[in-house]
């Protein structure tokens, strides 16, 4: 992120990768277990989810503070600054500083919350929650479980993402990870 920053974010549009402003969209999403604000950001799913998909429009979010988000219409103006070797050195040295992620305490009281929309070019749309472990649990039992399939010679060769690869249920061997159909 800090080797990004002023350069702004990206979303897929008619299966491109266009560069937009960072935060260009925000809004209000219902998790189920809260509401919350979310924003535009550059995640690589803009590409996985294109291959695994094939969705033309597609856009990632995540949770920030409205405070944030208004800020950001105000980036433009700095991003020359941003984009300075010195400026991005001393955000790493920084980021740095701080631990390497939350403690053990802090993953075990946290959760990860995804919501998902589709919209067809009829205008026909359905919405999707998922509830897991925290980000860095999650992430360690996917890996886990996937490298446990690849020992089970369940393999295909070539690029694949996960979902491809072990179809959009995959998240669900995960310990503790629940879907809802919203609506």
């Amino acid at each position: 992120m800090a080797e990004g920053a002023g350069d702004g974010s990206a979303v897929r549009k008619h299966g491109k990768i266009v560069h937009v402003p960072l935060g260009h969209k925000g809004m209000w999403v219902d998790f189920g277990l809260k509401r919350l604000f979310v924003m535009t950001i550059p995640w690589g799913d803009i590409s996985t989810a294109y291959s695994t998909t094939g969705i033309p429009n597609i856009e990632t979010y995540t949770g920030a503070p409205p405070a944030t988000f208004r800020m950001l219409k105000y980036q433009a103006l700095f991003n020359w600054l941003l984009r300075m070797p010195f400026m991005r050195e001393k955000a790493i040295r920084k980021i740095r500083k701080g631990p390497a992620g939350p403690t053990d305490e802090q993953r075990v009281k946290a959760k990860s919350l995804v919501w998902g929309e589709v919209t067809t070019d009829s205008g026909q749309s359905a919405r999707c929650r998922l509830h897991g472990p925290e980000g860095y649990t999650l992430t360690a039992h996917a890996s886990l479980l996937i490298t446990r399939k690849v020992l089970e010679k369940n393999i295909h060769t070539g690029y694949q993402t996960p979902a491809g690869c072990y179809g959009p249920d995959l998240v669900m061997e995960i310990p503790g990870v629940f879907r809802e159909d919203c609506d």
